[in-house]
């Protein structure tokens, strides 16, 4: 089975609820960050679901995707990345060279 590629999901202005704005869920700081799941160390160890369940999920394989970048504030979100054993998640600005 060949390596896989990380899967990246850009967290862009948007609205799910007609009369919200997007920048309700979150401030304007955090638009364009990337989370980034590198799913060739991912083990699926769960922690990322642990901390941010409405951002994070495990797939068919046990691997950590990124359902909703919303799903949770940006601290829980950055607090679930620094729980991951492997080191498997990043979050990432639009700005930032890769």
């Amino acid at each position: 089975m060949g390596a896989s590629a990380p899967r990246e999901v850009t967290i862009r202005r948007w609205s799910c609820f007609p009369g919200l704005s997007r920048s309700s869920r979150m401030r304007d700081a955090e638009a364009g960050r990337r989370i980034t799941v590198d799913r060739d160390l991912c083990m699926g160890s769960g922690m990322c679901i642990v901390y941010a369940p409405g951002t994070f999920a495990h797939d068919e394989e046990t691997k950590a995707i990124v359902v909703d970048p919303m799903g949770d504030s940006i601290d829980i979100i950055r607090i679930a990345i620094e729980a991951c054993p492997t080191g498997a998640l990043s979050l990432t600005s639009d700005d930032q060279e890769d």
